[in-house]
């Protein structure tokens, strides 16, 4: 072999043979993967598949009061509506702040815009009409009838509160509810209980 022809081969595909053809192979597994992903989320469904019927599981889960308690978080806790035929949901509200406060006719209960029921020192305040609300005066727990009575008697849109005082409320749907205060000041905490 001649000089000049050792240095084409040198220079050309004798030296980078081998590293051409490897990158060339890389690119190809790369481009054949990418494809075979593309392809398995837009492929269509198997006929197997596709004609398996499909089932619902229903849960229904008690939250005891005690675990609420371990739970506690801000906002509206995980509630039940399994303790009673008319309740609509039951469970824990809490308030840390003045911008914060549920309206009581959405499960769970919510913070809207311009409809809230806000709790905040020693007081409950409806604002846009979110529910009426009277103490009981009473030390036993009130029924749905008896907190349906004290608010048609003595219902407003604002409220002292302290710890232990149970509050009766009418929603602006007309759903009555109940309040048992648990912690009044700068973080209100309330056991609530609505009926449909």
């Amino acid at each position: 072999m001649d000089e000049t022809e050792e240095s084409r081969r040198r220079s050309g595909w004798g030296e980078l043979g081998h590293k051409w053809i490897t990158a060339i192979a890389a690119l190809i597994t790369a481009l054949a993967g990418a494809g075979f992903f593309i392809g398995r989320s837009t492929a269509p469904e198997d006929s197997a598949s596709a004609s398996k019927p499909e089932h619902t599981v229903t849960t229904t889960v008690t939250v005891q009061a005690d675990q609420q308690e371990e739970n506690a978080g801000t906002g509206a806790t995980q509630g039940t509506s399994a303790n009673s035929e008319e309740e609509k949901w039951a469970g824990k509200l809490e308030w840390s702040g003045v911008f914060t406060g549920y309206n009581l006719d959405l499960v769970p209960p919510t913070y809207t815009e311009g409809r809230y029921l806000n709790g905040f020192y020693d007081s409950l305040e409806s604002y846009g009409e979110a529910a009426d609300l009277a103490v009981w005066k009473s030390g036993s727990t009130p029924s749905k009838a008896e907190c349906a009575a004290a608010v048609l008697e003595e219902g407003s849109d604002q409220v002292g509160v302290v710890k232990g005082n149970q509050v009766c409320g009418q929603t602006f749907d007309g759903n009555i509810f109940r309040l048992e205060i648990l912690s009044s000041g700068r973080e209100m905490r309330a056991n609530a209980v609505i009926w449909k």
